[in-house]
């Protein structure tokens, strides 16, 4: 076996020189898109991710059946009437490219709900990714054999397969994310190649925001590159101001379109976050955490009615112990790949070292916001892989290190392979929804964000559904406005002869719900109005939960 290729000044393997035949890089990268896309369709999940539900709304309409029927929402509506409460910041163009792929499902006369086309769009773009990564990393000296162990390694694990088998927002990105890479690992990252680049990191960064992370990475590595001063001013100037052009120009033209047309309700629209300053915060508890939520991206160690560290630590010393374990050694890992790559000179390559700097960017944004968030820890776990997969085969690693390596995706692959079992079996969640949508009918449903709910817009266009902290966004966390509003629809309601029901929203005690509005949501006093609230309800039915916990659904009797 030839040995490894040592980094250098964006050297380029070309595919592995030896290619012939079916066994060209360019048919085996087209062979693993093909599998892992059937693979990830056939394997969707049952249990669906409530961000991507949240979108449901804004794409269709259900009229009741039977059976029930489908029809599409304008083109736009995503922008024009759920802009603040599906956070279309984060993730712009996933909801005009679902609206697509919806429009292309019926066009097919492919019967159902957005659902499919919005699970068979994720299958399709994680498994170009796939194969994305596979030839990136051949390009960046990877020996064929560990490339596609790697590669493999990438699609299977469970964080991966949280955004190709669901309704995930952030699948869309991966093509576009790994494109830009793929262009960074050119010979001659000048010119053409600059603006390439610019383009797809536009591309990432308007379908899902984070992937603009790899921006400013990109940025630091021209400047600490080898290239001529004059050089790197061209190149550093295309890539930025074409990535601007991009990322702004759809956004605002698709705003535009959408009805918003002065400048200033145009600006309001791009900077302004309607979740700004609820989310977030440095916490020294985070420090320990980010490994924890980077390790679970590649073993699902933690337990599904996780409630935080110290309480894990409480109740299951031997799991919480576990849990320290495999962090310590995935980040150990992690160091001694960085280590093999400081030797063999990382600042000379632009693709490795922009995926050092945009690693340790992407883990500061989940240490701020949520070391636990799948979706944030995607973009850690791609280029995690990477950074190992260079450095464990590069010229200054041994053959130790490939089998290390090789052993680390086997025990990542085995933890997929589960994944994938537990995604085809039945959904407690969507069982609760189901019997919820069952009795609360038409009734006006106040409630929390949960999993539960989430599932009920795959049976109703959730008009009669009012989760609390859309609610409070919606009247800019004024609580005397949200307790006022409240009212007002709760006596509305029983007025009119509707049932109001509440579900999930009394069954934490006042310290929980006291953290979650009070000082989150800054609703001063809105833990005592709920307990008020709850001087007037009977329970009505509970619905089992993961970790064998139930929440309780009660009725309103004024």
């Amino acid at each position: 076996m030839r040995p490894p290729i040592a980094i250098t000044e964006n050297h380029q393997t070309p595919l592995q020189q030896s290619s012939a035949g079916f066994l060209a890089p360019k048919y085996v990268a087209a062979l693993l898109i093909l599998i892992s896309c059937i693979a990830f369709y056939e394997f969707r999940s049952s249990t669906l991710i409530g961000d991507g539900l949240r979108h449901l709304p804004a794409l269709r309409t259900i009229t009741q059946g039977p059976p029930a029927v489908f029809q599409p929402r304008p083109w736009l509506e995503v922008y024009r009437a759920h802009y603040d409460r599906v956070v279309v910041h984060n993730h712009f163009l996933f909801g005009l490219a679902m609206r697509t792929a919806f429009a292309l499902q019926r066009a097919l006369g492919i019967r159902g709900d957005a659902t499919i086309a919005i699970q068979a769009v994720n299958a399709v773009s994680a498994a170009i990714a796939g194969g994305l990564f596979f030839v990136l990393a051949l390009r960046l000296g990877v020996p064929r054999r560990i490339s596609l162990a790697v590669a493999v390694g990438v699609c299977l694990s469970p964080v991966y397969l949280l955004a190709a088998t669901n309704v995930s927002e952030v699948a869309l990105a991966l093509p576009f994310f790994l494109a830009t890479l793929l262009v960074l690992a050119d010979r001659e990252f000048l010119g053409r190649s600059a603006v390439l680049a610019g383009i797809l990191a536009g591309l990432a960064a308007i379908t899902y925001l984070l992937a603009g992370a790899l921006v400013p990475c990109v940025a630091i590595a021209i400047i600490a590159s080898r290239f001529p001063s004059r050089s790197k001013i061209t190149t550093l100037f295309l890539f930025l101001s074409v990535f601007a052009l991009v990322l702004l120009g759809i956004w605002v033209l698709v705003l535009y379109l959408s009805g918003v047309h002065s400048p200033a309700r145009l600006a309001i629209a791009i900077l302004k976050f309607p979740q700004q300053g609820t989310y977030g915060g440095f916490k020294w508890g985070s420090l320990v955490a980010t490994p924890i939520g980077l390790t679970q991206a590649f073993f699902p160690i933690l337990p599904d009615d996780f409630r935080g560290l110290r309480s894990l630590y409480h109740q299951t010393p031997s799991v919480a112990l576990v849990v320290g374990m495999l962090s310590l050694i995935t980040c150990a890992f992690l160091a001694r790949a960085i280590y093999l790559l400081s030797k063999g000179g990382v600042t000379r390559n632009v693709a490795i070292f922009s995926s050092v700097l945009a690693f340790l960017l992407v883990e500061a944004v989940c240490l701020w916001f949520d070391p636990y968030y799948p979706k944030l820890q995607i973009f850690a776990l791609i280029l995690f892989w990477l950074i190992v997969a260079v450095g464990f085969t590069s010229s200054q690693s041994d053959r130790a290190h490939h089998w290390f390596l090789l052993l680390f995706v086997a025990a990542v692959a085995a933890c997929g392979v589960r994944v994938l079992r537990t995604n085809i079996q039945p959904s407690q969640t969507n069982k609760n929804a189901q019997q919820l949508h069952a009795v609360v009918g038409e009734g006006v449903l106040i409630t929390g964000w949960s999993s539960d709910v989430a599932h009920l817009w795959l049976y109703s266009n959730g008009d009669n559904i009012i989760p609390l902290p859309d609610f409070a966004f919606a009247r800019n966390l004024q609580p005397s406005r949200v307790e006022a509003d409240l009212d007002s629809i709760i006596k509305k309601a029983t007025a009119d002869g509707t049932n109001v029901y509440f579900y999930g929203v009394f069954d934490a005690d006042d310290a929980d719900l006291t953290n979650v509005y009070d000082t989150r949501f800054r609703l001063a006093g809105f833990t005592s109005y709920l307990r008020g609230l709850q001087q007037n309800v009977r329970p009505v039915g509970r619905f089992e939960q993961p970790g064998g916990h139930w929440t309780l659904l009660y009725a309103y009797n004024p």
